[in-house]
């Protein structure tokens, strides 16, 4: 139940986020045109790292799809872990379900950080 709610309260805080862009900014693609901003900054590190989650929710509400191909062409790189269907993270484990996305308390805690950080970003 506790993996439930991190993935609630993820998924959550990215569409509140792309929400308060869109009517904030009028962005019509906000994560796109978020992530145009970020890069004209130079600020691309930060930039990639949000595309990773931004992918990671999309994961999150479609499962596979063009977005977990993604992910796990860059799986050794990324900050969090991602898996085959039908694999485990943790062999064992039945409370795991079938996300896709090992979304643990760093995951939920960089989802927000990246969303002040980006925030923060484009405001000045």
């Amino acid at each position: 139940m506790v993996r439930i709610q991190r993935e609630i309260i993820a998924v959550g805080a990215f569409s509140m986020y792309e929400s308060l862009l869109q009517s904030e900014l009028e962005w019509s693609r906000p994560f796109d045109e978020l992530r145009d901003r970020l890069e004209e900054q130079e600020h691309h590190d930060l930039s990639s790292r949000f595309e990773d989650y931004r992918l990671a929710i999309n994961v999150l509400k479609h499962g596979t799809g063009l977005s977990h191909t993604r992910l796990l062409e860059r799986r050794e790189e990324l900050e969090f872990a991602i898996k085959e269907p039908s694999t485990f993270f943790y062999e064992g484990d039945i409370t795991e379900g079938q996300s896709l996305i090992d979304v643990d308390e760093k995951f939920v805690q960089r989802c927000a950080e990246l969303i002040k950080e980006t925030r923060n970003k484009i405001d000045k």
